[in-house]
């Protein structure tokens, strides 16, 4: 017995307590298994959120414009001099191109407004406008700058871009989704290579600098119910893991962690917390047991002691790994492995590390798919680069729900919900009434001209009786004839193009027939 510590060297099959976890897992928000994709989209994306980005975005453009025209440095032609305030309707389209660039990975936003028919793609440059795309996107905003505190004032805070976004996120996150038994703590990552005082570098991730969030997962799913951002704060460990746990004490839930959480101190706090630990764990941890810290062990031998509830297990594989658990005793089981040149073999390894490697997991399944579909452009600004990351583990979370909303059926695929929830929003924002337009769509001649083009007579006005518009054909003729483009002109007709590109003439009207019909069959 290590009597400075209390642990205890006799084999301890089971730990002297079991408590059973008597919870379900069930999904808490307002859907069922006849709701609609769209409405799990929207439990992470409702109207507070839409309007939330108009009123900064317009705020923060409007505080932009001003300031330059205070400096006299604001140029006609510029982004911010023809701003027009975003509308609703207009975000929700703008993040449907958004989802589409997730799907449709290119080497730069022009990239998906080309019209080089090796690149081109259609999606964005149909429902949006590429300098309007470009304006929303450099005016995003969520906060209001003139609330900002320096760094050296005590009520600064780091997150302060991201604050109310974020703070409404977790609230979702956590009351939409009730977890399973196991849950997983461990770090997610926005890689980020630029500027920002914490920064941190980690090798074992596919970004190894970015930022870290602190997150909690249901194992099972990789649903995240709480997060935590590490924003360069001395925060201790157990402070972590009491606000990323703290809802779910008393339920006797089992958290997997890595060994930058684990320690006998924190398993000890859990415990107190009716809330059971598995995780590695440093050999340097105070308290662990020196004589079992420092036993030299054989390939696939173990040795086990104990402590209270308390479990701390050494394995030998090709190295020693140290586990603590409080749910598990001297325990292993005889299972099947592959190894290289030799096939499936049997090896006997500890019940707490076969636990941990199967339930260790919810971070990284999330981080899987946000690392498929991400948003990963370059960007000078770091809270611009994570608000487009926990946009994307917004859409995971809603992907889980709707998985788990309708279990009876046949499971949906990450990226058919991404391309549903796409087509679904833009139409959404095309049915709802729109704010006025931002500049033509960029689409083909053929389109134009044989799209939905109806001749009406153009109304009289107060201020002119007969209102005329140049028309396309007639203008190129009498550029021809007399030099000068426009001349000719007809007030009786006008075809109301969609496209708002000016074709006016009666189409029986034989020569503006044949060059109609030369334009369409030149640009097919």
């Amino acid at each position: 017995m290590d009597e400075a510590n209390g642990w205890s060297y006799e084999a301890v099959q089971q730990p002297s307590e079991n408590p059973v976890f008597q919870e379900i897992s069930r999904v808490l928000a307002p859907i069922d298994e006849n709701s609609s994709l769209f409405d799990c989209f929207s439990i992470f994306f409702p109207d507070s959120f839409w309007k939330l980005l108009k009123t900064e975005t317009n705020r923060y453009a409007a505080q932009m414009k001003a300031k330059q025209t205070r400096q006299g440095i604001l140029k006609p032609g510029t982004m911010l001099y023809q701003w027009k305030p975003v509308t609703k309707q207009e975000l929700k389209t703008f993040f449907s191109v958004v989802i589409h660039m997730t799907l449709v990975q290119k080497e730069s936003f022009d990239s998906y407004w080309s019209t080089r028919e090796i690149i081109e793609t259609s999606f964005a440059r149909k429902h949006m406008n590429r300098n309007r795309f470009r304006a929303i996107y450099s005016c995003l905003h969520l906060n209001d700058n003139s609330n900002y505190k320096p760094r050296n004032d005590p009520e600064y805070d780091a997150f302060f871009k991201l604050r109310p976004y974020f703070d409404e996120l977790c609230f979702l996150c956590e009351n939409s989704f009730y977890p399973n038994e196991n849950l997983t703590i461990d770090e997610g990552t926005c890689g980020f290579r630029g500027r920002v005082h914490f920064r941190v570098y980690n090798k074992d991730k596919p970004d190894k600098y970015g930022m870290k969030v602190y997150m909690l997962c249901d194992a099972e799913t990789g649903y995240i119910l709480r997060m935590v951002p590490y924003v360069g704060d001395s925060k201790s460990v157990e402070t972590i893991i009491a606000e990323l746990s703290e809802p779910y004490f008393g339920k006797w839930h089992t958290i997997y962690m890595d060994r930058f959480f684990t320690s006998p101190t924190i398993a000890d706090l859990l415990w107190l917390k009716e809330t059971r630990t598995v995780g590695t764990v440093m050999a340097n941890r105070r308290g662990l047991p020196q004589v079992w810290r420092q036993q030299p062990l054989e390939k696939a031998e173990m040795a086990f002691c104990h402590r209270g509830n308390l479990t701390a297990c050494k394995w030998k594989d090709k190295r020693d790994v140290l586990m603590l658990t409080t749910k598990h005793g001297a325990s292993w089981t005889e299972v099947d492995t592959k190894a290289k040149g030799v096939g499936v073999t049997k090896k006997v390894k500890p019940d707490c590390i076969l636990d941990y490697n199967h339930y260790k997991i919810g971070v990284d399944l999330n981080d899987q798919y946000v690392s498929y579909y991400s948003l990963n452009r370059k960007s000078m600004k770091w809270w611009k680069k994570m608000f487009f990351n926990l946009v994307a583990r917004s859409l995971v979370n809603a992907y889980i729900l709707y998985n788990k909303s309708r279990e009876q059926r046949r499971r949906l695929r990450f990226s058919q919900f991404l391309m549903d929830s796409g087509e679904q929003l833009v139409e959404t924002a095309s049915d709802a009434e729109a704010g006025p337009s931002h500049g033509p769509h960029a689409v083909g001649t053929s389109t134009r001209l044989v799209g939905r083009h109806f001749i009406e007579r153009i109304p009289s006005s107060e201020k002119k009786e007969k209102v005329a518009r140049v028309c396309k054909v007639c203008a190129d003729i009498s550029k021809k004839e007399t030099g000068k483009r426009g001349a000719q002109r007809d007030h009786l007709l006008l075809p109301r193009l969609q496209c708002s590109f000016v074709l006016l003439s009666l189409l029986q009207n034989v020569p503006h027939t044949k060059k109609l019909r030369s334009l369409v069959s030149s640009s097919m």
